[in-house]
This record gives C-alpha cells, structure tokens and sequence, in this order.
C-alpha cells in the first residue's frame, strides 16, 4: 500500500507491561522502555544474537486491531501473526530491511495475542532493539476529495516579553509539535466523521500519522501522540461563488502519559 491522506488512530492499546512477555530481558523496567518516544530509550535483548527474539502481546480484553507500528528499531527480518499463528489480512512478513520504522496495516481483528518473531537484524548478528510498538486501529482518515488539507508544524515554545517589549522566544522542544488542520468543502456527510474524531481526541489522546505508508523501508515514522486543542472551528459556507460545504480547522498538541 502506497502513502495516503493523513489519518488518525486510536491510543495505544499496550498499556501495561504486564501484557508482553518478551524472550529476552521481560522485566518491568526493560519493558518500560516501549512506552517512551525518545531515541536513546529502545528494548534491547541480551545474549540473542544468534537465536530469534519474540514479543508476545497477550491483553487479555480481546480488543479490536487494525494497525501494527514499530519504531526505531534494527530489525532486519521479522513476522507477526495474531491468535497463536494466523495471518493477518496483509500478511506481515519483512526480510532484507534496514531497521527503521514500519506501518502495517490490516483489517480489523479480535485478538487475544498477537505476537512478533524478530529472525534478523541490521547489522547482522546484532542484539534485537526497538523503540516502541504500538497496537491500534484506524479512527479517522482525510477524505480523498477534500479541496485542500494544511498540515502546520511548529515546535513548542516558550514566549518571553521583557520591560522594553522586546519578545524573546525558546523552541523548548524541537521533537515535538503542534499541527494546524484545515478541510474545506467538506460535505455534511464527512462532517459527521470528522465531529466523531474530534469528540474523541477531545477527551482520549490519539496518534496523529502525517503520511502513512506501508510499503517496507518507505515510511518516515511520523507518528505524533495528539489531543485536539482549545475545540475546534467549523463554518458553513454555501453561494455560487465559494461552493457549498463546511471549513474545518483545529489545532492538535503533544499530549502526555502513555502513548
């Protein structure tokens, strides 16, 4: 599957570290690792060099999943399966990667288990790391036909006025952004699903993916942790001259706790 519209997913399903059982370093604290986006905190294994390493995700409530993400990862080779080894609708089998970053996609199943079977890494014979997994499914996607949809990063700051004025500004976090969203003529039946997504990440952080692909090796990993920030702004337009439809525009922030 090649890039899409920007979309929307639900939070992480993984939640509790009690709910992976890992082949190599299963404590709590090395597990915990999974929960945090920063590069230098990856789940490494230990002395699985030369064997596979297998993350075993078992939560217990049979929720519904239909995306899988790895992040910052060196794996090189690696399956997944649910439900003690069945394929998933697009079967995920990669072979001859670099590492990275992976978005799959698939239809939505009931899981009791899913889990990953790392054969591989890059470089060879390397200990198997990775940054976080996060298992999901899909809230919103972009319509095909909006007339236009602008996507505006910008990092967090911090705004400083002095006595003279003067406005002094720090980016306290280059790794983290705000996004402004804006559709136009978006016709009243889209309007309803995109009035569910915002009700959502109204209340429930969300993973905001700017351009999803799932083609190995293609995405670049942007996958920010969101929560619909200050509502939103919806206007309806209609006349001979700017079409018919709704303008919709919100502004998504970084949000905290677990992604």
């Amino acid at each position: 599957m090649t890039a899409q519209n920007p979309q929307f997913l639900y939070a992480n399903d993984f939640q509790d570290t009690a709910h992976l059982t890992v082949s190599s370093n299963n404590s709590t604290a090395f597990k915990a690792r999974l929960f945090d986006k920063r590069p230098k905190f990856q789940h490494v294994t230990t002395g699985q060099t030369g064997s596979n390493a297998t993350y075993v995700y078992a939560p217990g409530d049979s929720p519904s999943i239909s995306s899988l993400i790895i992040l910052n990862c060196n794996w090189a080779a690696f399956t997944a399966t649910y439900n003690s080894g069945t394929a998933f609708s697009t079967a995920i089998s990669v072979s001859g990667a670099t590492g990275g970053d992976f978005y799959f996609e698939f239809n939505a199943v009931t899981i009791t288990d899913i889990t990953i079977t790392v054969t591989a890494t890059s470089p060879a014979g390397a200990e198997k790391r990775v940054g976080q997994i996060i298992f999901s499914r899909n809230l919103y996607t972009f319509p095909e036909n909006a007339s236009a949809i602008t996507i505006n990063p910008s990092p967090q700051q911090v705004i400083l006025t002095l006595s003279s004025g003067r406005k002094v500004i720090y980016n306290i976090d280059t790794s983290l952004y705000q996004y402004e969203a804006s559709l136009t003529l978006v016709a009243e039946s889209e309007l309803d699903n995109i009035t569910d997504l915002l009700d959502e990440a109204d209340i429930n952080a969300v993973f905001f993916i700017t351009r999803p692909d799932t083609t190995a090796g293609s995405w670049d990993g942007v996958c920010d942790h969101v929560i619909i920030e200050n509502g939103r702004e919806i206007r309806n337009f209609s006349g001979p001259f700017f079409g018919a439809g709704y303008d919709v525009r919100f502004v998504m922030s970084p949000a905290g706790g677990t992604p």
